[in-house]
């Protein structure tokens, strides 16, 4: 069985139902879009979705290019003000996560501080590598442990 899950955001019961569904063998495929593998138009996002679908029951389709890029990369989007370092904090962030977890790794950060002088952002900066490093750190140990109880 293959759960296709669409609405969003989820919460947490939806996240429980479907790591209990994974649990059981499940197939999870949420119906989102993709950038990573160079979908262009709402057709080319479609025939991805129908593809991911499929691989989950070994079936091919001839509409669909599976990634084949590196998996310890990351690609950043960002919209940012002038002069703000958003996007750098992500960049960076879904670089490290992308290779310490050897996976696909994307992130946002939002940080606004009004009239902040330099000392207050370098200790925000601070902060946030701390928290990233840690954050990293438990998926880490999360995915080891999934990768034991599956093998």
């Amino acid at each position: 069985m293959v759960l296709c899950p669409r609405e969003m955001p989820l919460g947490r019961l939806h996240l429980k139902n479907l790591y209990a569904a994974a649990q059981l063998g499940c197939g999870i495929v949420p119906l989102m879009l993709s950038f990573y593998g160079g979908q262009k138009t709402v057709e080319d996002q479609f025939h991805h979705i129908v593809g991911k679908i499929l691989m989950q029951y070994n079936m091919s389709y001839d509409r669909f290019r599976p990634w084949k890029g590196n998996a310890r990369s990351a690609t950043v989007g960002t919209i940012t003000v002038f002069t703000h370092r958003d996007d750098c904090l992500a960049a960076k962030c879904a670089k490290g996560a992308s290779a310490c977890l050897h996976c696909q790794a994307a992130m946002t950060v939002g940080i606004h501080i009004d009239k902040a002088i330099q000392e207050e952002l370098r200790i925000l900066e601070e902060n946030f590598w701390a928290c990233s490093e840690e954050l990293i750190d438990r998926l880490k140990q999360e995915r080891e442990g999934w990768e034991r109880e599956n093998e």
